[in-house]
């Protein structure tokens, strides 16, 4: 429908327009409501109670739970998003309209109805800020909906929805899954900052300043030569253009496709994310590339259990771990440090290293994704599965207890095929994400597995898709004679000089407080801390060994026993000490390393 309206408020950016899902009007009245609350079960139910209220010092609460038949005034106590679905004419929405401190959201699966809404709204709502009206399916918007909806909008707080009878009664699947997908982007810009690996181990957060994590600072330090002798992610750009990938990820379901990777390794571009290699070189097979984005420890650690790649290459993050002498050749991308290190280039990823791998695909000019383990989910409520010879490998009877629909379950999604799978919060954002990329890329792309979530119009379903052609592996093999990347040796080395002077002056200062006759002074303790606390120390800290933030928190800051507060400060200072002599050991080990380097 191209109404002259819709149209002037999508060229204003008041509309967004997807696919028109609804049967049409059979008149122009859009109904006068009403709307009323739409109760379920949402989202942040899977989530860790620690993560509604995580600051220190405050009860302020990131999501809440509403009680059935709530009322406006009931939810703007607790949030300022509030998102209407179906465009009736109700004294709910004008009610909404003049609370002109939130944002308010219309969504409309039928486009008639929402320009019969807008014929009767008079021309004063234009001026109402926060205020937006979307139509059509979640998954049919360009760009996504996941592009429109900016973290600003979450925010105001977390979504609260008002249904018309309508929505409930002919919507109801369009309303799930738009209601799905927005409390998933309040996840992914609320939550996950919350319980993923930046602030898992920072809860309560106090305010300081939160710069790199301690795995990735170890890392920084550990990549400094090869960040001299390893090219970029400019070098592999359509390399392969016209080539198949296969996407190979650590779910269950890759064990049994082994047989089929072996199989094509000369007909497409095997891409094999960091969890999935182990079992793929105990099965004898050498993928063509390697990836790893995550910066934690536990993620490089696969590269300890096997043998030395010969022709396999790493394409990895800066701040991950890139394998030590594993890979002859390292390809590295992305560096959110300006000086000394130049950029490396970056791979459009989110959630998981599987999208990273799809990224990489389309970077080399590969047409045609085909997708195996890349499951995201599990078949167990409690637990999620990989695939037998994976570090994260998990062989043990599924329990047999009942559902809860809650943390610590697992979060349920319904395939396609009819089967409910489980998964976490951060692998269904992971998902969604992903397959709303694949959307907009135009990429063919087939999945393997029946439980992987991902699903959808621009995704084909074929459990063992039959590939023609030969991969061109002189275009492969010219990888391997690329040369490192133009650093300044010069300034790298100044670099690591000034970082080893840096935790040297770190440790001796935490030292002369733990050195002090009669422990740690609680007052110049407090007064270090918080100097610390300005520069990342603390929050390197939080990531260090088994530093705990929480018996930290409760013993320096919540205790009134000066005792206990000499306690906590003494356990943060040894961590300190630990944690500066680990660097220096590394920033030392690295300088040796590039004097070396001609």
């Amino acid at each position: 429908m191209n109404s002259a309206k819709l149209i002037a408020l999508e060229k204003i950016g008041l509309l967004a327009r997807g696919k028109d899902c609804g049967g049409g009007m059979k008149n122009g009245d859009p109904g006068k409501g009403p709307h009323t609350f739409y109760s379920h079960h949402p989202v942040w139910a899977y989530e860790s109670p620690r993560c509604q209220r995580p600051y220190s010092g405050s009860d302020e609460a990131v999501f809440d739970f509403l009680p059935d038949g709530c009322t406006l005034q009931q939810a703007w106590g607790k949030t300022r998003l509030t998102v209407f679905l179906g465009a009736e004419n109700s004294p709910e929405f004008h009610t909404a309209l003049a609370r002109e401190d939130t944002i308010l959201l219309l969504f409309e699966p039928d486009e008639s109805r929402l320009a019969a809404l807008l014929d009767i709204l008079p021309p004063t709502i234009l001026k109402r800020q926060g205020l937006f009206f979307l139509s059509g399916h979640a998954r049919t918007f360009t760009p996504p909906l996941q592009e429109i909806l900016l973290e600003e909008i979450f925010n105001m707080g977390f979504p609260v929805f008002f249904a018309s009878d309508r929505i409930r009664s002919d919507h109801e699947a369009w309303a799930n899954d738009l209601i799905e997908y927005l409390e998933i982007l309040f996840f992914r810009h609320r939550l996950y900052p919350l319980s993923g690996q930046t602030n898992a181990r920072s809860l309560p957060l106090r305010d300081i300043y939160r710069g790199l994590i301690y795995d990735q600072q170890l890392h920084l330090y550990e990549n400094l030569c090869d960040y001299l002798t390893c090219p970029d992610l400019s070098s592999l750009q359509n390399i392969l253009e016209g080539e198949t990938a296969i996407l190979v990820a650590a779910g269950p379901e890759l064990s049994r496709n082994i047989d089929y990777i072996a199989d094509n390794l000369d007909k497409a571009v095997v891409i094999c994310v960091n969890n999935a290699l182990k079992p793929l070189r105990e099965a004898g097979i050498e993928p063509h590339f390697v990836i790893i984005n995550d910066a934690s420890l536990h993620s490089g650690q696969v590269f300890d259990l096997i043998e030395p790649c010969e022709d396999a290459i790493l394409v990895g993050h800066a701040f991950s771990a890139l394998g030590g002498g594993t890979f002859r050749q390292k390809i590295i991308f992305g560096s959110e440090l300006k000086t000394p290190f130049r950029e490396r280039g970056r791979l459009h990823m989110h959630g998981s290293v599987i999208s990273a791998a799809f990224s990489l695909a389309r970077t080399l000019g590969c047409t045609r994704c085909v997708s195996i383990g890349a499951q995201l989910s599990s078949l167990d409520p409690w637990s999620l599965r990989y695939a037998a010879g994976t570090v994260h490998e998990n062989d043990s009877a599924i329990p047999e207890k009942p559902l809860t629909y809650r943390y610590p379950q697992l979060f349920p999604v319904k395939t396609p095929m009819g089967d409910t799978v489980y998964t976490s919060l951060n692998f269904r954002d992971a998902a969604i994400w992903l397959t709303e990329e694949i959307r907009i890329s135009g990429m063919e792309f087939i999945n393997t597995s029946r439980h992987s979530l991902l699903f959808g119009p621009d995704i084909r379903f074929e459990e063992r898709p039959k590939l023609d052609g030969t991969l061109d592996r002189n275009r492969l093999a010219s990888l391997h004679r690329l040369s490192g990347h133009d650093e300044s040796v010069s300034a790298i080395r100044e670099y690591a000089t000034q970082e080893s002077a840096r935790w040297e002056a770190v440790r001796d200062n935490a030292e002369a407080l733990l050195n002090h006759a009669g422990g740690v002074p609680v007052e110049p303790g407090m007064t270090l801390l918080e100097k610390f606390d300005k520069v990342n120390v603390s929050y390197l800290v939080e990531r260090f060994d088994d530093f705990d933030s929480e018996e930290f928190h409760h013993k320096v800051f919540e205790s009134d026993d000066p005792a206990q507060h000499r306690l906590g400060l003494t356990d943060y200072f040894s961590k300190v000490v630990e944690m500066s002599n680990q660097f220096l050991v590394e920033l030392k080990q690295q300088q040796r390393r590039m004097a070396a380097l001609k």
